[in-house]
């Protein structure tokens, strides 16, 4: 299962300011890095972090991404200590697939936030 961790607006292709190429990889769930911590900035309980991911197979290869790979940290962290151990972070992410110019994008939008 592929985890974007870029902000809505990216995931669905609706704004991309930094890529030449908006939307996301193809088949890609959305779990905004930012919803692991308060609105205080604080990093969320365990407990919290499960709930984010709690409908993920925990048997299924996770590979996390967001924009260059900086970003999906915390989602990666997140589901270690939601207790899922088979995650990998795509290092290169969205810029690396879309410097290949055959690899598709998704661009149409979702109606709502998972």
């Amino acid at each position: 299962m592929l985890i974007d961790s870029r902000e809505w607006k990216r995931y669905a292709g609706l704004e991309e300011p930094i890529d030449r190429r908006a939307g996301r990889i193809p088949g890609a769930v959305h779990r905004f890095w930012k919803d692991g911590v308060t609105e205080g900035g604080y990093w969320k309980s365990a407990v919290e972090q499960a709930a984010r991911f709690a409908d993920f197979d925990r048997g299924q290869p996770l590979i996390v991404y967001c924009g260059s790979g900086v970003t999906a940290c915390p989602n990666v962290l997140a589901l270690h200590e939601a207790g899922y151990h088979n995650v990998r972070l795509y290092v290169g992410s969205f810029s690396d697939w879309i410097s290949y110019p055959d690899h598709p994008v998704e661009t149409d939008h979702p109606s709502s936030d998972a």
